[in-house]
């Protein structure tokens, strides 16, 4: 092998140009992965940019409608509230006209029983369905009635205060025997309930039972009155007819406010078909004018990396092509280095080789 120092300078440059060029590759692959990342990220933010504004402009078009349908619903419990107070008004007068002769007849009846005790001396809880449920029942249910409250009296009352007197001053006195007194309490107080109540029956039930007999009428009438009411009223709560109670103008702003609801529910379906089909268009358009330039600089100057990329490996290629075949197969593939080449021009440069193969033979110690 007897090339000059020309061949090496030769292959020389080659090699710093297969680096060179590798190196440029290495750059611009660095290049190419932070422009992709800045470019992924633009237009991530300008798609959530989109789909926030459209989200945002859309859910305030719905909170304008839904505030004009909220306005409307008050509106509309205000006037059911004022309807339904006016109807009750009605239905309570309907009542006490209704019910007017009966009150009165009750009103005479209170006069003539409140009489007819004082004529005779009698006090006027002897007036009174407790008195008779306790001292003159009548019927199986009033009997009934009469035993669970004698014993609510004889028993309930007199236990309640012999645990009073129990745990207020017994149970903190020693050596007292509890039960004994306890016992003794309890028919303290049911002999002075009994005797309240013998005297009650013999001042007034054993007196005048006749008087008694006409009290009770009396009583009977007031609540067989009472009952004819009450089933006058329940039959005009249950009465569907509300023609009579003059609702017809709360009737017209109801049914003005239906109209006006279902207005609001056509004006807000076609505003939002209208924002779907139109407007949302429109801000994407907007905003891609403001944010499409900068990504489409970002594209093009991609696209112009992934060119030069292109020619740089096309040149590469080529480059290793010519090592491989010119310099490689004559000096070897571990001496096609820059540092190994430069070496070996300075042996020739030296005077120390004449030839390649000479300058091959002393690198490598031969």
């Amino acid at each position: 092998m007897d090339e000059t120092r020309e061949y090496l300078a030769a292959a020389y440059e080659e090699v710093k140009r297969k680096n060179e060029i590798a190196t440029e590759i290495d750059d611009l692959k660095v290049r190419k992965r932070k422009l992709t990342k800045s470019l992924s990220a633009s237009e991530k933010s300008m798609n959530s940019e989109i789909d926030s504004t459209i989200k945002n402009r859309r859910s305030q078009l719905v909170s304008t409608y839904d505030t004009r349908m909220d306005s409307n619903r008050d509106k509309r419990r205000k006037v059911i509230s004022k309807r339904e107070k006016k109807k009750r008004q009605r239905m309570d007068e309907r009542f006490s006209e209704e019910t007017k002769h009966i009150r009165e007849n009750n009103g005479d009846l209170k006069t003539e029983l409140s009489t007819l005790l004082r004529r005779n001396h009698l006090p006027s809880m002897c007036g009174t369905k407790g008195y008779f449920l306790l001292f003159s029942p009548d019927g199986a249910g009033e009997w009934m009635i009469r035993i669970l409250l004698l014993v609510a009296i004889f028993i309930g009352i007199p236990g309640i205060f012999m645990e009073i007197i129990k745990h207020a001053s017994l149970l903190k006195k020693p050596g007292v025997n509890v039960t004994a007194w306890c016992v003794v309490w309890f028919a303290v107080f049911f002999v002075f309930l009994l005797i309240i109540y013998v005297i009650i029956f013999n001042t007034t039930r054993l007196k005048a039972p006749e008087v008694l007999r006409e009290a009770r009428g009396i009583i009977d009438g007031m609540d067989a009155n009472n009952r004819r009411m009450k089933a006058i009223r329940n039959s005009i709560d249950k009465d569907k007819d509300e023609s009579g109670y003059n609702l017809e103008a709360y009737d017209e702003k109801l049914q003005t406010l239906d109209y006006e609801a279902d207005e609001i529910g056509r004006e807000k379906q076609e505003a939002l078909r209208k924002f779907d089909d139109e407007t949302a268009g429109v801000i994407t358009d907007e905003i891609k004018q403001r944010k499409l330039p900068a990504i489409e600089e970002m594209r093009q100057e991609l696209d112009g990396i992934n060119e030069n990329i292109e020619r740089c490996e096309r040149d590469l290629e080529q480059v290793n092509g010519r090592i491989q075949t010119q310099y490689a197969p004559y000096i070897g593939d571990d001496m096609c280095r820059e540092d190994r080449l430069t070496d070996l021009i300075s042996l020739m440069e030296e005077g120390q080789a004449g030839t390649v193969s000479q300058a091959l033979e002393i690198y490598r110690g031969k």
